[in-house]
């Protein structure tokens, strides 16, 4: 059954946070968000608009005239929603004090992966989860990080083998600080999929100790 992208958002939307932990950057360095397959829709989400606008497709290049074309406020995170007929719709949460150039590759889901073995996902627990959802972006958004980690713990509560609601709460965690924290959340949305490149190079990264 073919269902549209946009109607996706209720379904587990994935944060992938691009957090390299760096204050202070002198200039701003480039981030590329690539998805397999490509094409994908780029939308980032638009303070005055109050709603997620396209500014591309995949493979798409976020460098310093785009930044300044697009981002008109003056948060530290920049969202970014990427969706494509037919997939799940991901999420990532950018830091723009990142100092490191970043290429993301997003290898993009589709919907069955994310259907109930046994059957369809029911519209009322996929509007459950779609409200707690916007709860995290707005939470996020607006820096209120402890509210987003309540969210995100009853999301680990209620659906303890959706690996990417681990990635959420590590991503938060890393906002806060939260090292070790972070890594204890990674490591079990890695042990739930293990083919989950995007988490286990972050945590190389905290492992390895590198800020």
């Amino acid at each position: 059954m073919f269902i549209k992208a946009d109607k996706l958002s209720d379904m587990k939307n994935f944060y992938l946070l691009l957090f390299l932990f760096s204050i202070g950057c002198a200039s701003f360095k480039p981030v590329t968000i690539e998805t397999n397959p490509p094409k994908a829709m780029v939308l980032v989400y638009d303070d005055e608009q109050k709603k997620f606008v396209k500014v591309g497709e995949t493979p798409f290049v976020l460098n310093q005239q785009k930044k300044d074309e697009i981002i008109k406020s003056d948060n530290t995170f920049v969202a970014f929603k990427i969706e494509r007929p037919g997939f799940v719709v991901e999420h990532i949460i950018y830091d723009l004090k990142t100092k490191k150039k970043i290429n993301y590759l997003l290898q993009l889901k589709q919907i069955e992966i994310w259907s109930d073995t046994d059957a369809e996902l029911s519209s009322k627990l996929a509007n459950d989860i779609a409200k707690k959802v916007q709860q995290l972006n707005r939470y996020i958004l607006t820096k209120k990080l402890s509210e987003a980690l309540v969210v995100t713990m009853e999301l680990n509560e209620q659906y303890p083998k959706a690996y990417i609601f681990f990635d959420i709460k590590g991503s938060i965690h890393l906002l806060k600080g939260n090292k070790k924290e972070a890594i204890v959340s990674l490591k079990k949305s890695l042990s739930l999929n293990p083919d989950n490149i995007e988490t286990e190079n972050i945590l190389k990264i905290l492992v390895g100790g590198r800020r």
